[in-house]
């Protein structure tokens, strides 16, 4: 197989339609499973490595999407790797961040290449994944894909200004290789599995990823925990350090005070020592008390003094000394005129504390106020945040005052003396405060005992609680705290570690209350994991690969036999499923064979060897009226019972029961035209039948009955209608003939000539009238309603109208018109309606004799008035009636139940009736008794014809 293609694998539609794409959807589809992946997988496994750019488990899908599609959509991968980095990293712009992600991305690019190459070259294809060698291989590939990736990028880092930052290079090599490789060495073995083929409801790729879940779950939870131990371990050195901090600064100032009280006992036995009496003692006391900057003596001087002080002044350090006073901005100048001042005569040590010598520190307010209150409460006080004389930049100090008492003794009952000065000590804020974080300042996980801090991961201030905010702050570490990045990728992820709160230690010192603040960085958690829960990440990755591979071996090499065992199955079914489609393919043939005979006007029987019915339809028995029994199943007992029913039209030797036992047992074919029921009222129809035998055993013998009724009822109409048309149409015609003879052959008067003209006209209307009544029959027969003279109709003024226009026979009165209101209008053609009304009107006179009444109700079909839901129309007469079985053939056309030729007529009025109530969905229901006479009803629905 070639390293340049996988056209020798065999894979599914999914991968087969990516390898299709194009090179730019190509790319878009790999960079988007990349990102999708990345992120799924940082969400449950994302660890706070020591650079943002740590590789992820993705690696595994770009090198499945390499395989596929080839290194075209490398470019995709490097923009994906690139747009990733950069959303780990909060979309930061700087150059370092984008130098980084680039880097990344290249990594990420050179072991793809380096993988794809290796698996095409190791020949890894899917089919072969069952061999434990294989694994090994595509584990081995991932290795040394991961490992050049790696090396790229830890060799460009080492050249960069970041690289000061990463001290622990093999934390940071395991943070790349751990991830990368996991994504090789197990997603690239699943991906592949699932797009070999298409077969997704395989039990072996459900199993193997079952099992690499719980391994990958496993893997999670103990890396969680070993993640967990280590917070737990490093909060508790975060708050043992701040309060080791607490407790340094609070002995700090305890030994500031011990110092003044010593200077204070010392300087009321003697008030008026010299410079270097001074320096002596202030040097013994600073030796044991080093946090103390300068101790220094301030006599308090009323006004009348200050000539004699400034002259101590002069002879101990020079003519230059003076009381002075510090202005503003910095300058010194003689003291202004005050009633008393507190001024500093002896300091030590005196080389760096020259510039105080005279200085009168109840001029400036700060010193001031804690003057004023030692000088109201007796009891040392410390100054606000103030700058130090001796300083000559920006630099945050404080005055440790107390006072000393005249040298006597004291009683109780005596009043409070005033102080002959103060013992102070200088103190510099910042330097105390910042000895005490240098040293005990919380300190990155150590790797190694003895090994230096990697980075200063928490902000230090230290406030005056008793001054204002912009005035409180004495000491400030460094930069302001990072803030901690606020996303999903940084504080979703299943083992993110939230930045711990600041802390906040209060301490008290004389009269005032200072604040250590404590506030931990944003980017606190980098760094600070120790070894355990790269271990345990690692070795989870190295079980869940075991996993997967001895799954892959253990159902690859039974997979041979269950292929084969399934591919025999296979066979088998899918011969059984030939025999099951064939045989319900015949079961359909039968059914719609059946279904066509049980449809067809004709009736069958089929009989076996032995003369017992195995198929039949009703229609056979309905058309030899034979009801249903046992006698049915046998073909002796219905040839029987057509003998007994049944005649032929002309006598044969044999009756047709011994004709069709004889043609049975003599197998033979035989045809029976012309079947008459041997009873004329009998309900036996008229029939033509065929008798065929077969020398089947299970189809022996077949008799088919055609029904032929309806063809003797149409030769009989036929006949009654030329017999009764010659009688109609000739009675007139021989009028008309006689009385044109007449005109034509003699000279008449003008009154005859009229009188035979008139006649003339007459029976020639009526002559036209009854060819116009048939031809509106034959198109309503053919064509139906025409749906444009349709319309909602008064059927009440529509009957009456009707009932006016009909001929009343001489001697009859009109029809009576009854309405039942209210009648409701409905859809109709009037026409046809009035013909059917028509029709029947002229049938009630024909049959009824003369001074009987005919009568036309019309009311509503219901009696509810809310819903009539539409007419009834009754015509009803008092003639001679109708029996029972002439009613059973009233609606056939040309049949005349009188055939006498007293009543003129075709046989055409009760079945136009009928076909015009039909085609308006109405019901014609006829009730009629012998010589009681006929009520004729058609009920109208409202609606839609």
């Amino acid at each position: 197989m070639s390293t340049t293609n996988i056209a020798g694998l065999t894979v599914g539609k999914p991968a087969a339609w990516l390898m299709a794409l194009p090179p730019l959807a190509a790319n878009a589809v790999c960079a988007l499973a990349y990102v999708l992946v990345a992120t799924l997988v940082h969400l449950l496994f994302a660890l706070p490595n020591p650079l943002l750019v740590a590789g992820t488990a993705a690696s595994g899908v770009a090198v499945a999407g390499a395989l596929m599609c080839g290194r075209k959509v490398l470019p995709g991968l490097w923009l994906a790797r690139l747009v990733w980095d950069l959303w780990l990293m909060e979309g930061t712009s700087g150059s370092s961040e984008w130098a980084l992600a680039s880097l990344g991305a290249c990594a990420l690019v050179l072991q793809t290449e380096v993988a794809r190459v290796a698996v095409l070259a190791l020949q890894i294809l899917p089919s072969k994944l069952r061999r434990l060698r294989k694994s090994l291989w595509i584990c081995g590939a991932g290795l040394l894909a991961t490992s050049a990736g790696a090396a790229l990028y830890l060799l460009v880092l080492s050249q960069m200004q970041e690289a000061a930052a990463v001290q622990h290079w093999g934390l940071q090599a395991a943070g790349l290789l751990l991830p990368e490789w996991a994504g090789i060495a197990l997603l690239l073995p699943l991906t592949i599995l699932w797009l070999q083929d298409d077969a997704w409801r395989e039990p072996r790729k459900w199993r193997v990823s079952t099992l690499v879940a719980l391994g990958a779950a496993l893997t999670l939870g103990v890396t969680a925990r070993a993640v967990w131990m280590d917070e737990q371990q490093t909060l508790a050195r975060l708050r043992d350090s701040n309060t080791a901090l607490a407790q340094r600064l609070d002995a700090d100032f305890r030994s500031a005070h011990q110092a003044v009280q010593i200077l204070q006992s010392h300087l009321r036995n003697a008030p008026r020592e010299t410079a270097a009496q001074f320096s002596d003692v202030a040097a013994a006391i600073q030796a044991s008390h080093p946090h103390v900057q300068a101790l220094s003596w301030n006599p308090l001087i009323p006004h009348e003094q200050r000539h004699q002080f400034e002259q101590r002044l002069r002879t101990e350090y020079g003519p230059q000394a003076a009381l002075v006073d510090r202005t503003t901005d910095g300058t010194l100048m003689p003291s202004r005129r005050a009633d008393f001042y507190v001024a500093v005569e002896h300091i030590a040590p005196l080389e760096k504390n020259r510039a105080a010598l005279g200085l009168n520190i109840h001029a400036n307010p700060a010193r001031r106020a804690a003057i004023d209150q030692a000088l109201r409460s007796g009891e040392p006080a410390i100054t606000p945040r103030i700058q130090l004389v001796q300083e000559t930049g920006k630099s945050w100090g404080a005055l440790y005052l107390s006072p000393v008492a005249p040298a006597g003794p004291q009683t109780n009952t005596d009043p409070k003396p005033t102080p002959v000065g103060f013992a102070v000590a200088v103190l510099r804020m910042e330097d105390i405060v910042d000895s005490a974080v240098e040293s005990l300042r919380f300190a990155n996980f150590r790797l190694a005992s003895g090994e230096a801090p990697r980075r200063q991961v928490v902000h230090y201030q230290f406030v005056d609680q008793n001054e204002p905010a912009e005035t409180q702050a004495l000491f400030e570490d460094g930069q302001a705290a990072k803030p901690p990045m606020r996303g999903l990728l940084h504080n979703a992820s299943l083992l993110s570690l939230p930045v711990p709160a600041p802390v906040s230690q209060t301490i008290r010192f004389a009269d005032r209350s200072y604040a250590l603040q404590a506030t931990p960085s944003g980017d606190f958690w980098q760094g600070e994991l120790s070894r355990a829960p790269f271990f345990a990440l690692g070795t989870g990755i190295l079980l869940t690969w075991l996993t997967l591979a001895a799954s892959l071996m253990l159902t690859g090499s039974t997979q041979l036999l269950t292929i084969a065992v399934e591919r025999r199955t296979r066979q088998l079914q899918e011969a059984d499923a030939a025999l099951q489609t064939t045989n319900l393919r015949l079961q359909h043939q039968s059914l719609q064979l059946r279904s066509v005979l049980e449809a067809m006007d004709q009736g069958y029987m089929g009989f076996d060897a032995d003369g017992v019915l195995v198929l039949s339809n009703d229609k056979s028995f309905d058309l030899i009226a034979m009801p249903p029994g046992e006698e049915r199943e046998s073909y002796l007992t219905v040839a029987r019972h057509i003998g007994r029913n049944f005649q032929l039209a002309q006598a044969q030797a044999l009756s047709v029961a011994q004709s069709m036992l004889s043609v049975r047992n003599n197998k033979e074919h035989h045809v029976y035209r012309d079947l008459v029921p041997v009873k004329p009222d009998s309900v036996a129809s008229y029939l033509d039948m065929r008798v065929h035998t077969f020398e089947d055993p299970t189809l022996r013998t077949i008799v088919l009955l055609h029904d032929t009724t309806p063809e003797m009822q149409l030769e009989r109409s036929k006949s009654q209608f030329m017999s009764f048309a010659a009688h109609e149409i000739r009675t007139p015609l021989t009028v008309i003939h006689g009385y044109a003879d007449l005109l034509a052959t003699r000279t008449l008067n003008a009154d005859s000539v009229k009188e035979m003209g008139l006649q003339i006209l007459r029976k020639s209307q009526g002559l036209n009238q009854l060819l116009q009544r048939m031809l509106d029959l034959s198109e309503l027969d053919m064509n139906g309603l025409d749906i444009k003279r349709t319309r909602i109709t008064d059927l009440g003024a529509l009957c009456a109208m009707a009932a006016r226009g009909i001929q009343i026979p001489e001697d009859r009165e009109p029809p009576v018109v009854q309405h039942m209101d209210p009648i409701p209008w409905c859809r109709v053609d009037p026409v046809a309606i009035t013909m059917a009304v028509t029709e029947l009107l002229h049938n009630a006179y024909a049959f009824s004799p003369a001074g009987t009444p005919v009568t036309i109700h019309v009311g509503p079909l219901n009696e509810d008035v809310d819903n009539p839901g539409g007419v009834r129309i009754r015509i009803s007469d008092q003639g001679q009636g109708m029996t029972h079985e002439v009613q059973q053939h009233i609606f056939e056309r040309f049949y005349r139940a009188d055939s006498s030729g007293k009543h003129p007529g075709f046989g055409l009025g009760l079945s136009t009736a009928k076909l015009i109530a039909d085609l308006h969905k109405a019901q014609l229901h006829i009730e009629s008794t012998p010589q009681q006479g006929t009520v004729v009803t058609i009920d109208i629905p409202q609606g839609d014809v």
